[in-house]
């Protein structure tokens, strides 16, 4: 698919992923600038899908000729690659190029049938076709009235303003959640010297040196 902007882009994937899907919202203010890209598009990826002559098929598989076994004469490889002209007319001629050449190398051991390169490149050239008509039902998005551009741009502000009550909502009830922390205890100077004075006093040995060190700091400071 050609370069396009990343709403366009989300828009055609919405569909290509499921083309039953309703189209991705896109605003009102941007609906005729999108059409107008997607038409754009859509013709690029269209003149992209012409199918392959036989003298394309034929020089894309050339090559394989000399890689396969048992490659079939050049009468019948003429007469190969008009059936596939013929028969495949759903393959982009622009899906023959260099790369997959080397990948039939190596994919095919054999000569192939008809049916074996439909069922190795359709999958490619079925995701192109899914993504043209994306691209075309897009691109056919009739232009919003001036009434659904004032009714879509109304919408969205009252999405934004249930959103917003919604995030102070659930703000309000975190808040309500949440335990209460502790409040600190603080000690007036005089408090904290009694109660060292006190483990002093319950630790007369050596392990009271502490509480004694700490009630002749806490003295000097009174």
């Amino acid at each position: 698919m050609p370069r396009t902007s990343p709403l366009l882009t989300a828009a055609v994937d919405h569909l290509v992923r499921d083309d039953s899907a309703p189209p991705l919202f896109i605003p009102a203010a941007h609906q005729g600038t999108i059409a107008a890209e997607a038409a754009r598009a859509a013709e690029v990826v269209r003149s992209r899908m012409e199918p392959a002559t036989a003298d394309r098929w034929r020089s894309f598989l050339f090559p394989l000729m000399a890689a396969v076994t048992k490659p079939p004469a050049r009468e019948a490889f003429d007469a190969f690659v008009v059936a596939c002209a013929a028969s495949l007319t759903n393959i982009p001629a622009h899906l023959l190029t260099s790369p997959r050449q080397a990948e039939a190398i190596r994919r095919f051991s054999w000569w192939p049938a008809v049916a074996d390169i439909a069922k190795w490149l359709e999958p490619e050239a079925r995701e192109e076709r899914a993504m043209l008509a994306a691209l075309e039902r897009i691109a056919a998005t009739p232009e919003p009235s001036a009434q659904q551009r004032e009714a879509t741009a109304e919408a969205i502000a009252e999405v934004k303003s249930k959103f917003a009550a919604f995030r102070r909502e659930m703000a309000a009830q975190e808040r309500a959640a949440a335990p209460e922390k502790p409040r600190p205890i603080y000690l007036s100077p005089a408090q904290e010297l009694a109660e060292w004075k006190a483990i002093a006093a319950a630790r007369p040995g050596p392990d009271g040196d502490g509480a004694r060190r700490m009630v002749a700091v806490l003295g000097g400071l009174q």
